[in-house]
């Protein structure tokens, strides 16, 4: 998704929540209020833009599988639905799927936000309920505003929206019409197979090995890179972009998936309670998330992505430690664990403590104990 259009989303939702509550005359000092407002357009926005993409990507996805009858199912752009179609299509699910979820997320973060950033004078004086529910019913269509816009930015980019995409094949839909659907979807692959061939052999023909683009091209066999062992890039990231998958916001495939995949869940507590490690807090964006990948499957992350600041170590076989935005920390140790301290140690604790022990435990101390 083009940069360009979380900016834009992220300048719509800051202005207009800054008029709705200006309006309200809540005597909330304006670089204050523009300061939260401000962190929460820019997480807002990321989020919007990141929920939009994977929802309508799987939209998109679907459309073929829902398409029954006469529709045609090779050609479907530039068939049956054109891609302002489609993206209107994917437009009224998106809304329906994020709209309430997304606006009820930022007005819930703005509310945080202030009762943190506000002295406390003023946090007695307002009513966060009524400024909530203000804030639902007046921002609601903004957020709907930036939903279309993303869904734009993000079919603008797929098939560039609006414009007539390039005929492979034409007139499928009439075998369906003529045919049993066996043989009308191998005529239609058979039709779909020559056309490709045939566009290939006219592309060989008129192809000039010396032209000016090719020379261009050429260049890098003196000037550029290329691995010496064809190693890279990976099949896993043939096709797409060479960006390491996390920097780009994308967990599938990657160790997210398997750390949440293989949580420890139940560690046994007294009066039979338990607890479960925490799921991976990894929320990142591009281009907030720096990953360092190598060649083993070590991984360091140090992730700005706006709300969702996050470091992670992590080694190949599994073993690691992860420290998400509040500042809590996770670690798994995959093998065994040692801490030495030479000289004193102490550990404080402000809430409650749980330990589960599922072997033998032995304490020795080497001088007096006191327990209370």
């Amino acid at each position: 998704m083009d940069p360009l259009i979380t900016k834009q989303i992220q300048g719509v939702l800051e202005n207009n929540i800054f008029n709705k509550i200006i309006a309200l005359n809540l005597n909330i000092p304006n670089p204050i209020l523009r300061a939260v407002i401000s962190r929460v357009a820019e997480v807002g926005a990321v989020d919007i833009v990141k929920q939009v993409s994977q929802a309508s990507n799987k939209e998109l996805t679907d459309i073929p599988k829902n398409l029954i009858g006469p529709y045609n199912p090779v050609n479907i752009v530039n068939g049956n639905n054109g891609p302002t179609q489609i993206s209107n299509n994917i437009d009224g699910i998106i809304q329906q799927q994020l709209l309430l979820q997304t606006t009820d997320k930022l007005v819930t973060k703005l509310q945080s936000q202030l009762r943190l950033a506000l002295p406390t004078d003023k946090l007695g004086i307002i009513n966060f309920d009524a400024l909530a529910a203000s804030l639902i019913q007046g921002i609601t269509p903004t957020v709907g505003k930036t939903i279309s816009t993303a869904v734009g930015g993000f079919t603008d980019a797929i098939f560039n929206r609006g414009q007539t995409p390039k005929v492979t094949t034409n007139n499928i839909e009439t075998l369906f019409g003529t045919l049993p659907p066996e043989a009308a979807l191998e005529k239609a692959d058979e039709i779909f197979d020559a056309s490709i061939a045939n566009s290939a052999l006219i592309e060989a023909k008129n192809f000039n090995i010396n032209s000016a683009e090719n020379t261009e091209k050429l260049e890098v066999l003196d000037k550029g890179f290329t691995d010496p062992n064809a190693n890279y890039p990976t099949k896993e990231y043939a096709g797409i972009s060479e960006t390491n998958k996390l920097a780009q916001g994308d967990s599938r495939g990657t160790i997210v998936q398997d750390k949440n995949s293989n949580r420890m869940k139940g560690a046994k507590l007294p009066g039979g309670e338990a607890w479960d490690e925490p799921e991976s807090a990894f929320n990142g964006a591009y281009p907030y998330n720096k990953v360092t990948q190598t060649e083993s499957g070590h991984i360091i992350e140090v992730d700005d992505t706006p709300g969702s600041e996050r470091l992670h170590i992590y080694h190949r076989s599994g073993t690691y430690i992860e420290i998400d935005s509040n500042g809590s920390v996770v670690r798994r140790t995959k093998g065994s664990s040692y801490e030495i301290i030479d000289r004193n140690g102490k550990i404080s604790i402000a809430g409650r403590a749980d330990i589960s022990v599922n072997g033998a435990c032995n304490i020795f101390v080497g001088n007096d104990g006191t327990s209370k």
